[in-house]
């Protein structure tokens, strides 16, 4: 038996408060700990710094030794020849995990009716080195992607380069990250003069086109060569920033984004998409390319935001000044200049935007051509080389003053100064008194001080008298009269006509001699013109000619038909006011002496269509009034029907009403 046991508190369930509430604050303090550490890595776990009581010693950095231990256990295996069969068992117990990861990620996909395919490793007993991946070639060994060198490049060597080579040669290369477009501008560039010449598919290039060809396709073995990492973020970071540069030149203007990480004083750059474009057939400024380059950035720029889904500082660099005056100066620039200025705000920060040299420039070598060796040798999606260093370092100029070249884009404007005069009218003072009787006992008294202070005149000193108050109105009327000097007349009032009212004017194409003709006004009167003519002759078409043609179930007479009328002429198409127009030309009769087929003239030529095809327009020939070359009334002579014939029918419409006759014209 333990005898000092049993005079333990504990075993008695006597807890002693003070070491209680110890216990209870080390609880919250390693709850506090726990949410302040805790953090989530690429591999969606969680990782928490460990809990350490206050004032423990610092644990001793191990790197060194750990590493040194390392090498020598490996020396010592190779030495012994172990490490071949110790690497054996690992790669036993990594084939057994990856076989079971294999079976339970199909199994998880298939629930979502998801197939898992195309399996890949690096397992040194398969030669499964080199996978295509999304287009891509991806080397699973050193974990790098490159382009894939076309299969036509073979057949096309030798042979004459025409204009559909090239376009062959250019969609044969599949790169959708940007990183080989320097060496992918010279055959673009090599088709956009094939069309400048307006050389044909099939035809021969010439022969400076067709020596610059051939000096690049040597090269195209290069091409595997030029690989870039797949993983694009670190296994540990702490910070990653976004640079975007971009450049133009006579022949192209590019951008591309590079992503900066940082960990532990070590730092990464790697190319993110690039983008690079050919400058309009169409010549233009240098400053305007480079202006198209930094909407190219911007753009760029919200797409890579999109799929970084963080917030993450963004740069942007160009080596233009004009460019960066125009982004950062408010001021109004013409319509080319002033759109994409607006899109870059929109879509950037003004203050994000900075100056880079054209030498350090890593756009630079995306806007003029290079094969692929160069292409190789400049490793250019590794970024440029002060990129690594702290941001002091970095290239820093001010854009202090905007140049020459700038204003060469500002809108143009007119300042017209205006003068006005406000003039203050004398009735206006008489506002200030609230009846008419105190403004003529004023204006009384005003004139009564007039007079009195004349010298040969009699002094006034009593009340106003009646001459003094009627002198008073006059005056006021007076004074009325002076600042309306117009006539009153009434606008509805009747004039007398004169032959001046009746003289029109010739309509001829001159203008009148104007100072100042506000082309504007008369573009909004021209259009609204066309406007109206385009409105009556789709109400024509609709109104007049679709209620021509009657619907078949309707009971009524057919009219003769004559030649020389302008009818219409049904065809396949389902709307009426699409019906072409056609003049009778000659109708043939059939083998009972009536008038059943008719031929007819169109825009397009003649044709025969019969007479239940035919539909005769409202007036006719026969409702008009000619007269032969006798000088007899044709139309007196064979009288149509007249309203009264009309009346006597008593014709009615489908629903029982009775129909007005329409009083034509005689014309």
């Amino acid at each position: 038996m333990d005898v000092p046991k049993m005079w333990d508190l504990e075993v008695l369930g006597i807890i002693d408060p003070i070491e209680k509430e110890n216990e209870s604050l080390l609880e919250e303090e390693t709850l506090t700990h726990f949410k302040e550490t805790i953090r989530l890595c690429e591999d969606q776990r969680y990782e928490v710094a460990l809990p350490w009581l206050a004032g423990h010693p610092a644990l001793c950095d191990k790197y060194d030794a750990a590493e040194s231990r390392l090498r020598t256990a490996t020396k010592r295996l190779i030495n012994e020849n172990y490490l071949e069969a110790y690497d054996n068992v690992f790669k036993q117990w990594e084939s057994e995990e990856l076989e079971q990861l294999k079976s339970q990620s199909i199994e998880i996909m298939k629930e979502g009716a998801f197939e898992l395919r195309c399996w890949a490793s690096n397992d040194s007993k398969e030669d499964q080195d080199k996978q295509m991946v999304l287009g891509l070639s991806w080397d699973v060994i050193s974990d790098e992607l490159s382009c894939k060198l076309p299969s036509n490049i073979d057949c096309t060597q030798g042979k004459p380069v025409t204009k559909r080579v090239l376009l062959s040669v250019i969609n044969s290369v599949y790169d959708p990250i940007g990183f080989t477009a320097p060496a992918l501008l010279l055959p673009k560039l090599l088709m956009q003069e094939a069309w400048r010449g307006k050389i044909g598919w099939d035809e021969v290039l010439p022969v400076e086109l067709e020596h610059k060809y051939r000096l690049w396709e040597r090269t195209m073995h290069f091409m595997s060569k030029c690989a870039i990492s797949r993983r694009l973020f670190p296994e540990n970071y702490d910070d990653f920033t976004v640079h975007i540069f971009t450049d133009a030149s006579a022949y192209a203007y590019a951008a591309c984004a590079f992503l900066r990480c940082e960990f532990k004083g070590q730092v990464t750059v790697k190319l993110m998409a690039a983008k690079a474009r050919l400058a309009p057939m169409k010549k233009s400024t240098i400053p305007r390319l480079e202006l198209l380059g930094a909407t190219l950035g911007a753009r760029l720029a919200e797409t890579v935001d999109s799929i970084l889904r963080t917030t993450s500082k963004t740069y942007f660099w160009c080596d233009s000044m004009v460019v960066l005056s125009w982004i950062k100066k408010k001021e109004p620039w013409n319509t080319f200049v002033g759109n994409r200025v607006k899109e870059i705000r929109d879509l950037t920060n003004i203050d994000d935007w900075r100056h880079v040299p054209g030498e350090v420039n890593p756009a630079d070598l995306a806007t003029r051509c290079c094969d692929w060796s160069d292409l190789l040798q400049s490793k250019w999606w590794e970024g440029p080389g002060w990129l690594y260093n702290d941001e002091e370092s970095w290239p820093c100029s001010e854009v202090s003053e905007t140049p020459d070249e700038a204003f060469l884009e500002r809108r143009k404007t007119v300042v017209t100064n205006v003068a006005t005069e406000n003039e203050v009218r004398f009735g206006d003072r008489f506002l200030y008194f609230s009846s008419y009787r105190k403004i003529l006992r004023m204006t009384a008294y005003v004139l009564r001080f007039c007079n009195n202070i004349k010298r040969n005149s009699p002094k006034l000193v009593n009340s106003l008298s009646c001459e003094e108050i009627q002198k008073a109105e006059e005056t006021l009327i007076k004074i009325m009269q002076s600042e309306w000097p117009s006539e009153i007349h009434d606008p509805k009032e009747l004039k007398p006509l004169t032959p001046a009212h009746f003289i029109q004017d010739i309509k001829e194409r001159e203008t009148f001699d104007l100072d100042l003709i506000d082309s504007q006004h008369m573009l909004k009167r021209v259009r609204y013109l066309h406007t109206l003519r385009s409105n009556l002759r789709k109400r024509f078409y609709k109104e007049y000619l679709g209620e021509l043609v009657r619907s078949p179930k309707v009971a009524s007479r057919r009219k003769i038909i004559s030649p020389g009328e302008i009818v219409i002429v049904e065809s396949k198409n389902p709307n009426r006011m699409n019906w072409p127009l056609a003049q009778v030309i000659e109708l043939f009769p059939g083998k009972d002496g009536v008038e059943r087929v008719a031929k007819l003239r169109l825009a397009s030529g003649e044709i025969i269509r019969p007479l239940q095809r035919i539909y005769p327009l409202e007036l006719s020939a026969s409702d008009h009034l000619i007269e032969d070359h006798h000088g007899t009334d044709i139309a007196a002579q064979n009288p149509g029907p007249t309203a009264t014939d009309v009346l006597k029918e008593g014709k009615k419409s489908r629903w029982g009403r009775p129909l007005i006759p329409v009083k034509r014209l005689n014309l």
